[in-house]
């Protein structure tokens, strides 16, 4: 499993934008935007319908099924 940036860095990230609304400062948007499409399109491809843990706790999920969360391949 590869990230080219920190896991936890992005992590940090997406919880901050799910429980704040905001992006984390010092990261560019568009990279975190990218990430939080990513994972929220992962979700939807890899878990099942039943899935409503939130986006936290499915980065977690899909990194445990060796899972790149935040790629944009499935």
């Amino acid at each position: 499993m590869r990230f080219q940036a920190d896991k936890e860095t992005i992590r940090s990230s997406i919880a901050s934008k799910a429980q704040t609304g905001k992006w984390s400062a010092g990261i560019e948007r568009t990279r975190q935007r990218h990430w939080f499409t990513a994972l929220v399109r992962k979700m939807k491809a890899c878990l099942t319908d039943t899935w409503h843990q939130g986006v936290l706790a499915a980065f977690d999920e899909l990194v445990k099924m060796g899972l790149v969360p935040v790629s944009r391949s499935i």
